[in-house]
């Protein structure tokens, strides 16, 4: 049964790759977000990717405040800044206790982090915090009580919940209209907030204090590494799973979908992306916030760099995928389609919007996005044999490719809300 199914999957992802280096662009279909990268114009305009319009144009106006104020602050401390904002934005996701994984980039070079509780702790431990303290440190930059200051003084009080969150609480009524603190938070006469709505604005100050206080009793796993995989000499691909086991035909699906936080910044020569992500059981509540604790041993979003060295082209691409059960399967399906060939934005994006496809299990199926794909395509599927469900959409890919020339793009997922501040 695994031969079978090993030939099933290469069979079906040749004809894939045949059929995306052939299709013409005006064939892929657009769904929610039709404006998935910004043009370049200005390296030094500050570009912010989440699924938050109003808190990035809140974002951008705080920077404003700052710069009208003589208040310098280096791309690095303004991602720390934007980050710590997503804790306001998604208290579920982005809280502090929250696993968090990040990439910060240069022309020089490109860092993985990842930070989690010690499982084997029994204390509280803010993952978040700690990450985005121990990045500080690295590019040796103002603290974290500093930015958390800041923040304090001079964002707008204003702190608006995104679609997403307004799907999280919804999910959770019954605990929050069965809570007094947390109708508090998350009800408005009565009524659970809604989108464009705001929660109560967050004291960063306090909470950082709260942080340094039981600094010393939080035990926090830390990491840099990624798995190596490469296809020749010129490509190397490092990921935070291990891509060798989908070349073998061994699939890391999940038991649930994988959905996690992911935001970015960008400005001048560096880049910055988070994740964040927590298992939630029961709605807790920390120090009276609306910020929920949860567990951070949990699977992440999965994330793949790819460097392309090539004497007269080349570039740095990092692509995460999350919202799937598998979301490693699709970063490996864009690496078979042929990335080396990527010599524009307008290629990047092509190929992330193109019909994408996955093998499921117990019972074997394949789900595929019909509607993106072509009549030809879905006939070659049913041959395979096996049952084909439709899907509307699958999964969701965000990124950021630096080209040799130094052009830097993100590029966003058009099937789902992402939104980038280039597009007022």
């Amino acid at each position: 049964m695994k031969y079978f199914f090993c030939l099933i999957f290469f069979s079906s992802c040749t004809y894939f790759v045949e059929k995306f280096q052939s299709q013409e662009q005006n064939e892929i279909t657009l769904k929610k977000n039709p404006r998935t990268y910004c043009p370049q114009k200005n390296k030094n305009e500050t570009i912010l990717i989440n699924a938050n319009k109003k808190v990035q144009q809140s974002f951008l106006q705080f920077l404003q405040i700052l710069q009208e104020r003589s208040i310098s602050t280096t791309s690095i401390e303004k991602s720390v800044l934007w980050a710590m904002i997503q804790m306001n934005s998604r208290p579920d996701l982005a809280s502090p206790t929250s696993r968090f994984q990040a990439i910060t980039s240069t022309k020089k070079k490109s860092l993985f982090w990842d930070f989690q509780k010690d499982p084997s702790s029994p204390d509280i431990a803010y993952p978040f915090l700690y990450g985005l303290e121990k990045i500080l440190d690295y590019y040796s930059s103002k603290s974290l009580t500093s930015l958390a200051r800041l923040i304090d003084l001079y964002y707008p009080n204003a702190m608006f919940i995104s679609e997403d969150f307004q799907a999280f609480i919804k999910s959770r009524e019954s605990e929050i209209q069965n809570s007094s603190l947390f109708k508090e938070f998350y009800t408005r006469s009565n009524e659970l907030i809604k989108m464009g709505e705001s929660l109560p604005k967050i004291k960063f100050g306090i909470l950082t204090q709260n942080y340094l206080n039981l600094k010393k009793k939080m035990k926090i796993r830390t990491s840099n590494h990624l798995y190596e995989f490469s296809k020749n000499s010129t490509l190397s691909i490092q990921c935070n799973f291990d891509m060798r086991l989908y070349s073998k035909s061994v699939f890391l699906i999940n038991p649930t979908e994988i959905v996690n936080h992911i935001y970015g910044l960008k400005r001048d020569d560096f880049m910055f992306m988070g994740l964040n992500g927590q298992e939630i059981d029961k709605l807790t509540s920390i120090n009276q916030s609306p910020l929920l604790a949860g567990n951070s041993n949990i699977r992440m979003a999965s994330l793949c760099s790819y460097n392309l060295k090539k004497e007269l082209s080349g570039f740095e691409l990092w692509l995460i995928s999350d919202q799937s059960r598998d979301p490693g399967q699709h970063l490996y399906h864009l690496y078979q389609y042929g990335l080396e060939d990527i010599t524009s934005i307008e290629d990047l994006d092509t190929l992330v919007r193109f019909s994408r496809h996955q093998f499921l299990t117990e019972p074997l199926r394949l789900i595929y996005e019909s509607q993106r794909g072509t009549k030809a395509q879905l006939d070659e599927l049913l041959k395979l044999n096996i049952p084909v469900y439709n899907s509307f959409s699958l999964g969701n890919i965000w990124g950021n490719i630096r080209f040799r020339n130094q052009l830097n793009y993100f590029v966003l997922d058009d099937r789902t809300n992402g939104n980038l501040s280039c597009w007022k």
